[in-house]
């Protein structure tokens, strides 16, 4: 019973041992990119907040610097580096008196292009720019959004000129994407 008991915790002691030693392997496996995050993916965010005119809640103002995995509203990979989410939902949404909202009027509201730079993002699996007066070419929803393979979740509500039949069609070649 003692010899059991004995190699039962030796068995344990080695698996846990197992498990930890195989963890701090592939943590260094993970962060083989150098840390911070892809350069390509910085200048693609860096591209996309230059064409930001107004952003009075400083919601950009942490994006400086290398490692763009630590600016506000930006999760990247562990594993790559890469942008894998792109969450710069107004939080601080005015609606009038009768519950209608309107980003023209909302001071707290990212105002600006959505710039086609997004598009380098190739891992981005989330994109949230909803409740911000963020337009494309021709004061419309950009269609090349529409384009990015990895995307999984994108919201736009609230964004002006977000017509359904433009809304419609990114669901429809988000959904091909995913299809393929």
């Amino acid at each position: 019973m003692c010899c059991a008991t004995n190699l039962l915790l030796t068995l344990i002691c080695i698996s846990i041992f197992s498990f930890f030693a195989s963890g701090a392997v592939q943590n260094q496996h993970e962060h083989a990119h150098g840390g911070g995050c892809i350069p390509a993916d910085r200048a693609a965010l860096l591209s996309f907040k230059k064409g930001i005119t107004s952003d009075n809640a400083n919601r950009l103002a942490s994006w400086h610097g290398l490692d763009c995995c630590r600016w506000r509203g930006i999760s990247c990979s562990n594993r790559t580096g890469h942008v894998i989410k792109l969450h710069l939902h107004n939080p601080d949404v005015t609606f009038d008196p009768t519950g209608f909202y309107d980003a023209y009027e909302d001071a707290n509201a990212l105002f600006g292009e959505i710039s086609p730079s997004l598009l380098s993002l190739k891992h981005l699996e989330h994109l949230d720019l909803s409740m911000n007066c963020l337009l494309g070419p021709n004061n419309q929803v950009p269609h090349l959004l529409g384009s990015m393979g990895n995307l999984r979740y994108l919201n736009l509500s609230g964004i002006p000129y977000s017509t359904v039949e433009c809304l419609l069609s990114l669901v429809i070649c988000l959904s091909c994407s995913i299809l393929t």
